[in-house]
């Protein structure tokens, strides 16, 4: 079995500077930016953020099995979380119910809270990268890229605190 020194992992750590630092591009333009440019910033802040997610529930996932199992449990497991499937609220439920059940109890309850907030913005996340990543006119501007990192954000932080695998 393999340990974790320090959590988050430095791929998660990675991840979230690299994140960081085209929302900054965002949040400070350059002087006299064209507007085409923000745009194209944004866009590219939406795309950015879902793969973000993406990738840290699966470094999350990943770290808490190959810390906690061993032999083919842990294989088996680490094959079938290298396919993880769009963050929607929906598949992430089904992932998280997969390793508990009152896990899946307490994120349900995230994306819930606050009328549904959290469950709408992230849904909105994926369906904004899906209309980009496909070359449809999705009308996202810089103030809604930044919010749905701070969604996201707020949900890669919840996996961060429940999959640790120290």
């Amino acid at each position: 079995m393999s340990s974790v020194l320090t959590w988050p992992s430095l791929p998660i750590t990675n991840l979230e500077r690299r994140l960081k630092r085209v929302a900054i591009l965002i949040e400070r333009p350059a002087p006299n930016e064209p507007d085409e440019v923000t745009q194209a910033l944004a866009r590219f802040l939406v795309v950015r953020t879902c793969g973000h997610l993406e990738r840290t529930v699966q470094e999350c996932c990943l770290a808490y099995v190959h810390n906690k199992s061993f032999g083919r449990v842990k294989y088996f497991s680490a094959s079938w979380l290298k396919r993880i499937e769009n963050p929607t609220p929906d598949n992430l439920l089904q992932l998280v119910g997969r390793f508990d059940g009152s896990l899946r109890d307490d994120l349900c309850a995230l994306f819930d809270g606050n009328d549904g907030e959290l469950k709408r913005e992230v849904s909105l996340l994926i369906d904004k990268r899906n209309a980009i990543a496909h070359g449809e006119s999705e009308g996202i501007g810089s103030r809604k890229a930044l919010d749905l990192l701070s969604y996201s954000k707020l949900l890669t932080d919840w996996f961060i605190r429940n999959f640790d695998p120290r």
